[in-house]
């Protein structure tokens, strides 16, 4: 194959004052792979140099002399969410929210399809659980407001399974979307029609397209003067799955996920060589570093990822495979304008050039200030159901729980890399709720994303808002050994670069420091761990606060709640007699607040990365 991506930089800086369409890109982690660090940046991307287009052909390439005639070109281009689920606006900024989206999605798509371009809207996993009402209607609401929505294609995230693989189905049959995810295998017989053959399989008859609800591939075909262009999508799943979500812990039997790299192969060659495709895509729900690995797949083009909640642009310098994750609530839509150049006598000769790849800040004040469409008969369908779904909403969750004396942040970009206030503030009340030694609590599930001034007044929906999770509290009696363990499994997913994101980061609470070295291979980066200023001790007894969801499975896969009660010697006893026993995590963060009446933490050191300490002397 011999396409390309035609593009100055990974990265490319022009002034806001430019009149080209400006596809903003926010102070996240965005990558240059031309020099394998990370940026924080404002920059706006803009189109890169191209071929001039004459009447659908191209004019002569210098390096592959030919004549226009065998060669034809067709712009496409696509927008795409991830990782979804608050559908108002930030009441802080006004970003985000789902009336700003449609807009956002109605205006691009109209001004493309006045040009001849296609345009194809994805969403790429994570959307039916994790809001603020996720629970009271376990994901309908979400997929009744995607419906309204002009969504093309999407594929299942973990979260996505939080209810259970039955609700989920139920969702999917409620979708006016497709869905698509290649490497997940229904095993339960009543659901073999449901879901297309397994990748792994191929002497098996696939069932009816019409009786499909979780397809392995899509292909859409778009006219091409006397051709077609096609692009084939298909779709991965993380295959931490099992371990992410409690809602598939009584369903393991039922599902299959097969391995990424093994599906991917195999999709790739049969949408390159069977289908005929031009362009392939994978809506992936896969972190940083799977989603690295799958882009050396041959035959990839673009990545649509999902699953880490940080906006993430890069182009792969050994494939050239182009990856965007557009962060998470839809602040921010990815927005990729491509150009397909196909030469009619060879489907290996395709290349394909990236006009413009970026990310556009969703506010529903600037859609409407720049298109007014509020007649919009599905704008208006919009605003009334969210008008209805805000109605639902508990009427006391305005109640004022306590003050902030201090600032707090829960932004993703601390809870999931490093010590954050909120998490301190999280793990500090889950130890003196207890009467622990200490707590620890995974920084991806507080998901808030959000900063708190002094003297904001911290709400009953606040609370909701950063722990939309079913996570249930409770305290155990545990030896240091297995303390060390559990934290080396939440510092185990970084990378060495520490530039991943990682849900399972551990935040602890008052007097706990660990500090790490993230350079060290898994389950041995601890290189202290101090209780109140005294080492931790393996054999000892410490009263461990913690939640349920760690403890289960959400670790490693293993219930430490079952594995070490009963066989193991070293067993953990259960404090069933605990006044907030697996109460939930919201109940006891609001009553603990009620009881404090002020906020007011810092950072302290708590965790510590000794490379960072390297970095910043």
């Amino acid at each position: 194959m011999f396409h390309y991506w035609k593009c100055t930089s990974a990265i490319t800086q022009f002034s806001n004052h430019s009149s080209q369409q400006q596809l903003l890109v926010p102070s996240s982690f965005i990558r240059s792979s031309s020099t394998r660090k990370y940026y924080h940046t404002t920059a706006t991307m803009t189109s890169t140099s191209l071929p001039p287009l004459e009447n659908n052909h191209v004019t002569n390439d210098s390096s592959t002399p030919t004549t226009h005639s065998e060669k034809v070109v067709k712009p496409i281009s696509i927008l795409m969410i991830n990782d979804v689920y608050e559908f108002n606006e930030s009441p802080d900024d006004g970003v985000g929210g789902f009336i700003g989206l449609l807009k956002l999605l109605n205006k691009h798509i109209r001004h493309e399809r006045r040009l001849g371009h296609p345009t194809i809207v994805t969403i790429n996993g994570d959307f039916l659980s994790a809001g603020l009402l996720s629970n009271s209607y376990k994901g309908k609401h979400m997929i009744d407001l995607f419906n309204i929505m002009p969504i093309d294609l999407v594929t299942i995230g973990n979260h996505d399974f939080d209810y259970g693989l039955d609700v989920l189905l139920q969702r999917v049959r409620e979708s006016n979307f497709k869905w698509i995810c290649s490497n997940v295998e229904l095993l339960d017989q009543s659901f073999k029609k449901c879901c297309e053959v397994s990748a792994n399989t191929v002497d098996a008859e696939p069932p009816p397209e019409s009786e499909v609800l979780l397809h392995r591939k899509h292909v859409m075909t778009f006219p091409l003067n006397n051709n077609e262009l096609r692009v084939g999508f298909f779709g991965i799943l993380t295959p931490q799955t099992s371990i992410l979500t409690n809602g598939l812990k009584n369903d393991m039997h039922r599902i299959n996920i097969h391995p990424v790299m093994e599906v991917a192969k195999k999709m790739c060659v049969e949408l390159k060589h069977i289908d005929k495709c031009d362009l392939i895509i994978c809506l992936s729900h896969l972190d940083m570093k799977e989603d690295l690995e799958l882009s050396s797949v041959k035959y990839l083009d673009v990545i649509l990822g999902g699953h880490t909640h940080y906006p993430f642009i890069e182009i792969n310098n050994t494939n050239n495979t182009l990856i965007v994750k557009s962060g998470s609530d839809a602040k921010y839509v990815g927005k990729m304008s491509l150009v397909v150049e196909k030469s009619q006598r060879n489907q290996y000769h395709t290349k394909i050039y990236v006009d413009n790849v970026g990310l556009i800040l969703n506010r529903d004040s600037n859609e409407t200030s720049h298109f007014e469409q509020d007649g919009d008969e599905t704008v208006l369908k919009m605003k009334n159901l969210i008008q209805h779904l805000n109605s639902q909403i508990p009427k006391d969750a305005y109640d004022v729980l306590a003050v902030c004396e201090s600032p707090l942040s829960s932004a993703t970009s601390n809870c999931r890399f490093r010590e954050s206030t909120f998490g301190n503030l999280v793990c500090d009340i889950l130890k003196e709720a207890y009467n622990a030694d200490l707590a620890v609590f995974n920084g991806g599930g507080i998901r808030g994303d959000k900063t708190y001034a002094i003297d904001y007044h911290m709400k009953v929906i606040d609370v909701m808002r950063e722990f939309p999770l079913i996570n249930e509290t409770l305290a155990v009696t545990i030896k240091g050994k297995y303390i060390r363990k559990f934290v080396e499994l939440c510092l185990a997913p970084m990378t060495e670069s520490g530039g991943y994101a990682s849900g399972l980061y551990p935040q602890v609470s008052k007097g706990v420091q660990i500090i790490y070295d993230r350079t060290r291979e898994p389950n041995q980066r601890i290189v202290s761990f101090e209780i109140n200023g005294k080492p931790l001790e393996d054999d000892k007894y410490y009263k461990f606060a913690t939640t349920n969801y760690l403890l289960e499975g959400g670790l490693d896969g293993e219930n430490w709640l079952k594995f070490y009660t009963y066989d193991n010697e070293d067993r953990i006893k259960i404090n069933t007699d605990d006044k907030y026993y697996m109460t939930s995590l919201v109940e006891v963060i609001k009553e603990e607040l009620r009881k404090m009446g002020k906020i007011n933490v810092c950072l302290e050191n708590r965790t510590m990365d000794v490379n960072s300490e390297r970095e910043e002397s």
